[in-house]
């Protein structure tokens, strides 16, 4: 039996370090990178984790030459998916909090105004003309969203302004797709008017 749970706990350990180099590899279908490299490395974990509870319970298991071995196996992969899983998770703090504060300090529609000063040393905003407008709501602030969510799922804790932006994340949707038709019949409009 344990010679067996050996087998287990190697192949667990290759997958394991095949896909951490290639993070990317590690995603399930549908789910945000950090938060699918995750969820892989942790089913990878649960998985080596569920036999050796069991082994536990036997004294006769326990008894064994092989016990400390594959013991030191499971043990060595759980910490190697940790810090793996970790680390991950960090940078991501990092990151998502960086994005939120930069993406929503951006203007929502494009293209960006310009600034300038006027003779009594004023701000002037001035709008671009001639220009076709847009919705410029970041890819990163979605992504940054699913990911929000998702790591929540996985009881991982979220920083406070990514779980604000996360929670209103449907309200987001809601006003980029209105917006994207007010455009459109603004657009309408205008070249109705030429």
């Amino acid at each position: 039996v344990l010679v067996r749970y050996g087998e287990e706990v190697s192949l667990c350990s290759e997958l394991f370090e095949s896909h951490s180099l290639n993070s990317t590899v590690l995603i399930g279908k549908n789910q945000p990178p950090v938060a699918g490299a995750i969820a892989y490395a942790s089913s990878l974990y649960r998985r080596a984790k569920k036999p050796i509870m069991r082994f536990i319970q036997s004294d006769t298991l326990k008894s064994s030459p092989l016990w400390e071995q594959e013991r030191e196996r499971y043990l060595n992969l759980a910490r190697r998916i940790d810090a793996f899983c970790s680390n991950l998770y960090d940078k991501w703090i990092r990151h998502s909090t960086n994005v939120v504060t930069r993406e929503l300090s951006e203007f929502i529609l494009g293209p960006k105004p310009s600034e300038r000063r006027d003779d009594n040393d004023r701000r002037v905003v001035v709008l671009p003309v001639n220009k076709k407008w847009y919705v410029n709501f970041s890819v990163h602030l979605s992504e940054l969203i699913r990911e929000a969510k998702y790591l929540d799922r996985l009881g991982y804790t979220v920083p406070d302004n990514v779980l604000n932006v996360a929670l209103q994340g449907d309200i987001y949707t809601a006003n980029i797709v209105q917006l994207n038709q007010m455009l459109q019949r603004y657009e309408e409009e205008m070249s109705g008017l030429s």
